[in-house]
């Protein structure tokens, strides 16, 4: 397995999303990075203007659920990590702009993601995402609210939270 920094094998490769097993140093666990990339909120212009990105995410989602094992037992089985590019005209989070769309593209239920995000007033903190669900009729939306990230998931997400 490869070290940290270093690239792994690919088991395949969906234009963006790329699948990538990780054993962290020191660590006997195995995780895959799915995605590592770039998710934008589009912003409505004028017909026949450049789009312009409203805000961007840099996202990192992760697969637990390979471990089985004591490391990630206590976390959800997939985590996201968001952290806001520079520029845009919104101040929001990534989870509250785009989550619905994400979770559709990784078929993720928001149940089972540790959604993580760093936000620009406070970039060495890491917060995570407390979904509430709202039903109304047959559709689900989530309100949400935000906690301190913990000492156990510090620990998990730690190897991919590198942001060059």
């Amino acid at each position: 397995m490869p070290s940290k920094g270093q690239d792994s094998d690919k088991l395949a490769q969906d234009g963006q999303i790329r699948y990538q097993f990780f054993t962290p140093k020191n660590c006997k666990e195995v995780a895959m990075l799915i995605f590592d990339g770039t998710y934008r909120l589009e912003r409505d212009e004028d017909p026949g203007i450049k789009p312009v990105h409203a805000c961007a995410w840099r996202v990192k989602v992760i697969d637990f659920s390979l471990s089985g094992a004591s490391v990630y037992a206590y976390i959800r089985p997939y985590a996201l990590l968001a952290v806001r590019k520079q520029g845009g005209i919104f101040k929001t989070s990534c989870a509250e702009s785009l989550g619905k769309r994400i979770c559709r593209d990784f078929n993720l239920r928001v149940d089972k993601v540790l959604w993580v995000e760093v936000f620009a007033d406070l970039p060495k903190s890491l917060y995570v995402a407390v979904f509430t669900p709202r039903h109304k009729g047959e559709e689900v939306n989530y309100s949400i609210s935000w906690r301190p990230i913990i000492e156990n998931e510090q620990r998990a997400i730690d190897f991919w939270n590198e942001w060059e």
